[in-house]
């Protein structure tokens, strides 16, 4: 394997990271920042952090339907499952 790129989380996001995602259609990675109850949301073509989903308190896994544009995501903490439009951030 050969690294071909490295996306750097914002200093304020460095902290405990779980599970990741990629949303291939859409050029995405998004990785469980548990340790700040944030989703930042990159395009991992570019590098650069596109979005930052807000408002969690743990996220740890996810799942991408990109069939339904959704993306789901597991909060250990808020004991459910969080559910955001794929369509939203580019």
């Amino acid at each position: 394997m050969k690294l071909v790129k490295t996306m750097t989380m914002p200093s304020y996001m460095q902290t405990k990271m779980d599970h990741l995602a990629v949303d291939v259609k859409t050029h995405r990675v998004m990785e469980a920042v548990e340790g700040n109850g944030v989703v930042p949301v990159f395009n991992y073509q570019t590098g650069k952090l596109i979005h930052v989903i807000k408002g969690l308190k743990r996220p740890h896994a996810f799942l991408i339907r990109d069939d339904i544009n959704r993306l789901f995501v597991d909060d250990d903490v808020l004991g459910g499952i969080q559910i955001y439009n794929l369509n939203v951030a580019s």
